[in-house]
């Protein structure tokens, strides 16, 4: 059996095309070296460069290397998501669109947390205060918006709350409309402003306005 011995200190290891002094196709080492890693990198190495340390890069459709090496080359296209089929986008601004009826809606119902509501005054001025995505011209949805609006809205989406002021009175009736927003029955309307126990009624309230994002 042939022993393999490594070399030691001070002696040279010879490796074809790479080692110091040793000649291949006629060639010095430095240059066989060169060839080497141009063939595989496809472009030849800086002057001065270590061939040893030469990176190689993928070469693009046209047979350029690429300018980031591997990575770059196996990265997935990014795919960029569309609101076009959606009913009713956020438009990242706190307000959503609704299609169906050409306006827009607060995003979120005012309280945003607790059970806790607003009476209808308060529930009014705010939204005749609110400036949001780019208008003032907020207000407080009629009976019709909030019922169309409703059957549609995903509120694990658009978090609008339990129940919810709307503009309108029953004919006549003095006390305005709330209605109750379930995801298990259709929206619930009454005229109610007290409870059991006599006291006031409150709810939360959504904002909608007709100025829309000009496109």
């Amino acid at each position: 059996m042939t022993s393999r011995t490594s070399p030691g200190r001070g002696q040279r290891r010879n490796h074809p095309g790479f080692g110091d002094g040793v000649e291949q196709d006629g060639l010095p080492a430095t240059a066989a070296s060169a060839l080497v890693a141009t063939s595989v990198s496809g472009r030849a190495p800086a002057v001065g460069a270590n061939p040893l340390m030469t990176r190689s890069l993928p070469l693009d459709e046209s047979g350029r290397p690429t300018e980031a090496g591997g990575a770059e080359s196996e990265r997935a296209p990014i795919s960029r998501a569309t609101d076009a089929d959606d009913p009713l986008p956020d438009l990242g601004d706190g307000t959503l669109l609704d299609r169906q009826i050409g306006m827009r809606w607060t995003t979120t119902g005012n309280p945003h947390q607790g059970t806790e509501g607003l009476l209808w005054t308060a529930a009014h001025t705010y939204c005749q205060g609110l400036a949001l995505g780019g208008t003032a011209s907020w207000r407080l949805p009629t009976q019709p918006e909030l019922d169309s609006v409703l059957q549609r809205l995903d509120p694990t989406r658009y978090p609008w709350g339990a129940t919810l002021w709307s503009s309108d009175r029953a004919f006549g009736e003095s006390d305005r409309l709330c209605v109750t927003n379930s995801p298990l029955y259709a929206p619930a309307w009454s005229s109610s402003v007290r409870d059991a126990s006599a006291r006031r009624l409150t709810h939360r309230v959504v904002c909608v306005t007709p100025d829309t994002p000009q496109r």
